[in-house]
């Protein structure tokens, strides 16, 4: 079985935390055995939360701190941009290529964007907010990413696809009661 990482997740939020072993138990027999429980500071962390809301332009530096301490470390960085895509690329550019990874959380970019990100050493997650985008846009850039990654597995697009859809349904098909 493939070895799988959850690259972002919130084992600490008080609404899922008296489900959290049976979460576990379930993600680890579909291959998951890392988890990355993220927060922006040990509040956060507390809080089950990302932290504080940031202004657009602290968020940008925000992201320019992150990158250049995890190029530093020769370390991967997760960032969780909110429609400041553009500024992160020119940032990740101005900066990049980052070869220990950049993991792009909840990624609501543009599809045009998706190859410029990937050969800077991007990885694509996504989340719910995935369903407020307009279906076309969401289409477009998620067939990119699809693309992006069947040609790093060496497989069609297809099997990806499939995969991913049994995976996606065996990891969130369980009994959350009432």
């Amino acid at each position: 079985m493939m070895k799988l990482f959850d690259a972002h997740c919130h084992l600490q939020d008080p609404r899922i935390f008296d489900k959290a072993p049976q979460l576990i138990a379930a993600t680890l027999d579909s291959g998951v055995v890392r988890f990355a429980v993220n927060g922006v500071s040990e509040i956060g962390l507390d809080k089950g939360s990302h932290g504080k809301k940031v202004d657009f332009a602290d968020q940008v530096n925000v992201f320019r701190q992150q990158l250049e301490l995890a190029k530093e470390l020769k370390r991967p960085a997760s960032i969780h941009c909110v429609q400041a895509f553009g500024d992160l690329l020119q940032i990740m550019k101005s900066l990049g290529p980052f070869p220990a990874g950049v993991i792009l959380h909840s990624f609501l970019g543009s599809a045009e964007m998706v190859p410029e990100f990937a050969s800077l050493g991007a990885y694509f997650s996504f989340s719910g907010f995935l369903m407020s985008m307009k279906v076309n846009k969401a289409k477009r850039m998620l067939k990119m990413v699809l693309i992006y990654v069947a040609s790093l597995l060496e497989m069609t697009t297809e099997e990806l696809a499939e995969i991913s859809y049994h995976n996606a349904v065996r990891l969130f098909s369980y009994d959350v009661g009432s």
